[in-house]
């Protein structure tokens, strides 16, 4: 670019020949100082070899200036690009001076300041680089931003939590508090602790803001008795637990940095910390460093923050005790000795005065209220909690307390208000009860539809498997009914088992394949199918429009749902459809709005069809709901399906309707960068014929186990069978089995898990396919690490089960 050549000339030009043991003059010079002819580098300082950690000049040579470059800069620009044009504008005699981010040859990040100028050698134009190092420039700007807006913080933000929340983000500035946490201390002699503040991936690591914690020996516990930041990686770890200087709290970290919160006034007050539960190299000694550095504004701050908090909420207790004349209140000292009550709680214990004061307050509670409201009370927190408060006659009457610190002018005392929700509580109980009932009507009235509409469609398809065996026998001798009559029979087959899935789909508990797909592919593969024809042939005069954008992202899904899940969009909207009329179908990408969000397709089918009242919309995915007209062929299941496969697949569904105005359904699948695999050729049956290998099938049912058998006899194998778990292992026992067919849902004693774990030690490698019309994913994925192999869904194909056998015998 700019001057540079077809082919770089020889080495010829250098820093000497600019003047006179210039060299020496450059290489006193403080700062990288580089020539360049183009994007080439051809000769530097000692300063440069320093700056991007070379151990010789030809090492940096032979470097373009976007390879000691992270791949983009600050700005966002790529940097080859962004170097590339800067170059070229040095080169048109505009002097160049910009900031830069640059690698080291190890991969460290350094911040400079480049300056670029032209310089005409030997009638070449070359550009003289300057690099000067500002990373220590740039990081104490960067920290005293960090500790600019934290100060700030401390006035503007209207409680702790906010200010923490401030006191993170800043942090997040200086390296990774994705997982962050202050911990404040209540007791450090008994080891007590608050976490006002925290944010973790893990969400069972967060603690209620007001929980008093017992942290002995943890992480937090160490930085604060020893009074020193503590840096560990898994590693160091894995030594402190092992010398019993920690106990391991909570999950496990790859790498930990946490710094003491040290007030002048008040010594350690608590601790900051950050951590990693994958990067063992996350942070480093300038981390802790730079945590040292603004602990102690943080920890000010913090204790400025408690103050104005605490005064903001004496003010509100004031005004709560004013608008509380008609609760019981209650005042005890921190030796809970109780100093004054109202008016109000005595007429509700039936108490005088002078029965109660100087008493302890354990005498007006329940013993679990009792301990509840001493918890309640050392937490700080003022939300309420229900008690039970006892009467002189001990009768009962439920409350709602809240306890609040005040200051009696001789000491610091609480004050406790308590609510009578005696009437409540029981109307809550008759409204639960009322509920309750409601919502088992609504149940099993969901469960009748349910089961009503799987009944009718099931009896649909076993009207012909019944029948067609019957007309079978009739026409035996006509050879061309039987194969017709068998062809029909095993097609009701598989709309039952078309049924059965659909119901799996619906109950969130299939076993669906997910691999890589085009949306586009199974699209075209509909509108060219059977299933499609008939739609065409039911509704003539509808019009079936279909864009699909060319490069559109492969996602990661089930082939036979999201098939299913269009052929059920197509039919709806078809329906919908009263006279003439069309359905668009079309597919695009869509990106995150915000940068980091992931890629996305869009399907969208609008049709011109009579549209949904809002009550409808409602409705549309409950199962067996419709207002079809005519009796059309399905599962019965149809938008119930949909709504199932979008969910299964991490999608979003959106309809938008309107009565005469048509219907919208939008649906956003998550994108993925695999490829689709190549299809598999069709393996002939030879190729699938066994060597007189010792099969057992297990299964409860004994028409699979026959059909299994039957199966495997063909493939010349040798087959045993038994129909329990337990037979199997005495089976196996007797005699090694080369396989185990075995059915996962095994009614019979033990399932099809428990029996391959004790096959497993009776023989750690055991060989085994499972098979199955349902079972749960969890377990089927237990067996399969323990070593099982494929799993089969039931109704299977004879290609389809000899290649799993195949293929586990060859393993």
């Amino acid at each position: 670019m700019g001057t540079q050549q077809n082919e770089k000339q020889p080495f010829k030009t250098s820093f000497k020949s600019i003047a006179d043991d210039s060299t020496s003059l450059l290489n006193s010079v403080n700062d990288a100082v580089l020539l360049m002819d183009g994007m080439d580098f051809i000769d530097c300082n000692e300063k440069a070899l320093e700056l991007y950690g070379c151990r010789s000049k030809d090492e940096l040579m032979n470097a373009k200036p976007y390879e000691l470059s992270p791949e983009y800069q600050p700005s966002g620009k790529f940097s080859k690009d962004a170097a590339l044009e800067k170059v070229q504008s040095a080169l048109n005699g505009n002097p160049q001076f910009f900031e830069w981010k640059h690698t080291k040859l190890n991969g460290e990040l350094i911040d400079t300041e480049v300056s670029l100028n032209l310089v005409e050698i030997n009638e070449n134009k070359n550009i003289i680089a300057v690099v000067r190092d500002i990373t220590r420039r740039k990081k104490a700007e960067r920290i005293n931003s960090v500790l600019f807006n934290i100060s700030r913080a401390t006035g503007e933000s209207e409680s702790l939590e906010e200010f923490l929340s401030i006191v993170r983000e800043e942090t997040n500035k200086l390296m990774d508090a994705k997982n962050f946490y202050i911990a404040l201390v209540v007791d450090k002699e008994e080891h007590l602790y608050q976490i006002p503040y925290g944010v973790d991936e893990n969400p069972e690591e967060i603690n209620e803001p007001e929980e008093i914690l017992y942290l002995k020996s943890g992480f937090t516990d160490y930085v604060v008795q020893n009074g020193t930041p503590l840096l560990a990686n898994k590693y160091q770890i894995g030594q402190l637990f092992k010398n019993e200087k920690i106990e391991l709290i909570g999950t496990d970290s790859a790498s930990w940095l946490g710094v003491p919160l040290r007030s002048r006034s008040e010594g350690i007050i608590g601790v900051l910390a950050v951590q990693s539960y994958s990067d063992p190299n996350a942070y480093s000694g300038k981390d802790m460093d730079v945590l040292l550095t603004i602990s102690t504004t943080i920890a000010a701050a913090i204790i400025q923050k408690r103050a104005d908090q605490s005064l903001k909420e004496s003010e509100r207790r004031f005004k709560k005790l004013s608008d509380a004349a008609d609760e019981g209140i209650l005042f005890y000292d921190e030796d809970e000795l109780i100093v004054d009550v109202n008016r109000a709680l005595l007429e509700m214990t039936d108490y005088s005065m002078k029965e109660l004061v100087g008493k302890k307050i354990s005498i007006l509670f329940h013993d679990a209220s009792y301990i509840a409201l001493r918890k309640k009370g050392l937490s700080g927190s003022d939300t309420p909690i229900e008690v039970v408060l006892l009467t002189k006659n001990y009768s009962v009457i439920f409350c709602m307390s809240t306890i609040r610190n005040f200051d009696l002018g001789s000491g610091d005392a609480k004050v406790a208000t308590f609510k009578d929700i005696s009437s409540q509580k029981a109307y809550e109980k008759e409204k639960k009860f009322l509920q309750e009932k409601l919502n088992s009507s609504e149940k099993m009235e969901a469960l009748g539809r349910l089961a009503g509409g799987v009944a009718h469609d099931l009896n649909n398809v076993l009207t012909s498997i019944v029948s067609y065996p019957d007309l079978i026998r009739m026409n035996i001798s006509d050879k061309k009914k039987v194969e017709e009559y068998i062809t029909k029979l095993k097609n009701s087959g598989q709309k039952a088992a078309a049924i059965v899935e659909d119901l799996l789909t619906l109950t969130r508990r299939g076993m669906a394949n997910f691999q890589p797909e085009n949306i586009n592919l199974i699209i075209k593969e509909f509108f060219n199918s059977t299933e499609f024809e008939k739609i065409k042939k039911d509704y003539q005069k509808v019009k079936f429009d279909v864009r699909l954008q060319d490069d559109l992202y492969n996602i990661k899904g089930s082939k036979i749902h999201l098939t299913a899940m269009f052929m059920n969009l197509i039919s709806n909207s078809a329906e919908a459809i009263k006279e003439k009329g069309s359905i668009i179908l079309s597919t695009k990408n869509i990106s995150g709005q915000k940068s980091g969000e992931e890629k996305k397709i869009r399907i969208t089918i609008q049709d011109e069809g009579i549209g949904m009242t809002k009550e409808e919309k409602d409705k549309i995915f409950e199962p067996f709901y419709t207002k079809k007209i005519n009796e059309r062929n399905g599962t019965g299941l149809g938008m119930s399906v949909v709504w199932g496969t979008v969910q299964d697949h991490k999608g979003i569904i959106n309809i938008v309707s309107k009565k005469g105005e048509g219907t919208t359904i939008v649906v956003d699948l998550p994108a993925t960068s695999e490829r689709i695999p190549e299809p598999k050729e069709s393996i002939p049956v030879s190729e699938l014929m066994g060597n007189k290998e010792r099969i057992l099938v297990v299964d409860d049912e004994a028409g699979p186990r026959e059909i299994a058998s039957e199966y495997l006899t063909k493939l010349n194998y040798r087959i045993d069978t038994v129909h329990s778990g337990e037979d199997a292992v005495k089976q196996f026992k007797r005699k090694r089995h080369d396989l185990i067919v075995l059915d996962m849902l095994l009614e019979n004693g033990i399932d099809g898990l428990d029996t391959f774990k004790e096959l497993c030690k009776i023989d750690s490698n055991v060989k085994a396919i499972i098979v199955s019309g349902f079972s749960e994913t969890v377990r089927v994925k237990d067996a399969q690490r323990m070593g099982a192999g494929a799993y089969i869904k039931k109704p299977y194909s004879f290609r389809e089960f000899g290649l799993a056998v195949k293929k586990e015998l060859e393993r």
